[in-house]
């Protein structure tokens, strides 16, 4: 056997292992990546595919910890989330950073308008990176469509004061700090859901024909 099909074999066994231990992230593979779960149970799939599905798992596995991670970006990050909550930015990076997320299930429920057991429910997480790209895309396709751009642009800059400029980095798909504030903004004046902008782009679309 050669090594390449040792490594294909042994990434097969250790994910199918995952699968079957945890449902959440076996109901998460269906619904996001349902051709590579079938060729998964079918033994078809090639090793990029097999490193794509591991590396959803480990994306995935930490239900608390992302859906902490998800609250604060509905938040509008962590310092709105400070400011809404009453609780200091130090402390809520020391909760973060010593893992414990149960400690800011309550107050984040409160800010985002969630029930706690929200925070315990399996469901995708996708990293700054992505979530930049997405916010990038699902705003080139409204920028066309809003009335009296440069009006809305000033009333933006407005809104944001000092951190305006921050506003092209999101444009651009780049990660910023601020990133989440401003998707958050973004979305109270254009009248969308709360974390619309975080979707990616088939998924935003579904949120605005619902509210056509």
């Amino acid at each position: 056997m050669s090594r390449f099909s040792s490594v294909e074999s042994d990434l097969h066994i250790t994910i199918s292992q995952q699968i079957i231990k945890n449902a959440d992230i076996g109901d998460l593979l269906k619904r996001e990546l349902p051709d590579h779960l079938s060729n998964l149970s079918n033994n078809l799939c090639s090793v990029s595919e097999l490193i794509e599905i591991q590396s959803f798992i480990d994306l995935n596995t930490n239900k608390l910890k992302n859906n902490v991670t998800i609250g604060i970006r509905l938040s509008g990050g962590i310092a709105m989330f400070s400011k809404k909550s009453g609780i200091a930015i130090g402390e809520i990076e020391r909760l973060l950073n010593s893992g414990n997320f149960e400690e800011l299930v309550c107050s984040l429920a409160k800010v985002t308008g969630r029930q706690e057991t929200w925070f315990s429910e399996g469901r995708v997480f996708y990293n700054e990176r992505q979530i930049s790209n997405f916010r990038r895309q699902n705003l080139a396709m409204l920028v066309g469509c809003i009335d009296n751009y440069p009006s809305f642009v000033e009333l933006l800059s407005q809104e944001l004061g000092r951190i305006k400029t921050h506003y092209v980095k999101v444009l651009e798909g780049a990660n910023t700090p601020h990133g989440s504030r401003i998707g958050r903004l973004l979305e109270q004046i254009l009248g969308i859901q709360a974390g619309a902008l975080d979707l990616p782009q088939d998924k935003f679309e579904r949120v605005l024909k619902m509210i056509e």
